[in-house]
């Protein structure tokens, strides 16, 4: 049933932001082709304007994606909606799982896509300055030795499993404020549950992060079974940044994502 459900998704969400997504890339490019082209034909244009609008357009899939799929499942799990998504012969638990997997695919592509029109921007900037693609591509590579690969792998794979917490937390929450005893808040409840869980969130992080013996140490770059605590109360500068925050990252989404199918499938509330 969950197939069914992803498939479902996918049609119809899926529709929906790649149109979206199609505008945007083509707002981007349109935008430096207004830049690109006078400066081609050797005009001396300012190109400022259009590159924060190229900007803005690549960095928006993200966001677009993400705000308006919560909004949809939010919709599908409450009031009129709701009762055509509780009448299919699917479990709580089977509905959460096929939104929260579209919901990360989702994001993960437009991330993806925000990327490479960034990088594109880059490039179109380089040949305007009469730097070529390989020149770039070199000047990336001293860059990434220069902080270090290990640093670099590590700073990007806590961010996705950050981002793909907060989508998961994000749908947790919303399926928490459905239930009977907050769903005649309606969508309020809803707010003021992700404020909640941004609060708790940032506390919990914060400390793990600080407390927890494991983190990367700034001087080598390597994972180190360390916590910031006695650096930080020492008054020196920490050579050791926490990463404490993902295993807390994890046990939160984790623990939000059980009462989140305990809500749909035992408290639902479509009033």
């Amino acid at each position: 049933m969950t197939r069914t459900l992803l498939a479902e998704e996918l049609r119809t969400l899926g529709t929906v932001h790649a149109k979206t997504v199609a505008v945007l890339l083509i707002i981007g490019a349109g935008a430096l082709a207004v830049g690109l082209v006078p400066h081609a034909l050797g005009a001396d244009v300012v190109t400022l304007m259009t590159t924060v609008g190229a900007l803005v357009a690549f960095v928006l899939p993200v966001p677009v994606v993400l705000v308006h799929g919560l909004t949809e499942y939010w919709q599908s799990v409450h009031g009129p909606r709701g009762y055509l998504t509780m009448s299919l012969p699917a479990r709580g638990r089977e509905v959460l799982t096929a939104k929260v997997l579209y919901l990360l695919t989702a994001t993960l592509s437009a991330f993806v896509i925000t990327v490479a029109g960034l990088a594109l921007v880059v490039l179109a900037h380089s040949w305007m300055d009469g730097v070529s693609p390989v020149q770039v591509w070199d000047r990336a590579l001293t860059l990434l030795h220069l902080v270090g690969p290990t640093e670099v792998w590590t700073v990007l794979g806590a961010a996705l499993v950050q981002v793909g917490c907060s989508v998961v937390i994000g749908a947790s929450v919303m399926s928490i404020a459905a239930q009977t005893r907050w769903g005649h808040l309606g969508v309020a409840g809803a707010v003021i549950g992700l404020l909640l869980a941004y609060l708790a969130c940032q506390l919990l992080y914060s400390a793990a992060m600080i407390l927890l013996p494991i983190g990367i140490d700034l001087r080598t770059g390597l994972i180190v079974t360390r916590s910031m605590l006695s650096e930080l109360l020492s008054g020196i500068e920490p050579t050791v940044l926490g990463l404490g925050f993902l295993p807390a990252a994890i046990v939160l989404t984790a623990a939000l994502v059980w009462w989140a199918v305990h809500c749909l499938e035992h408290h639902a509330s479509l009033r």
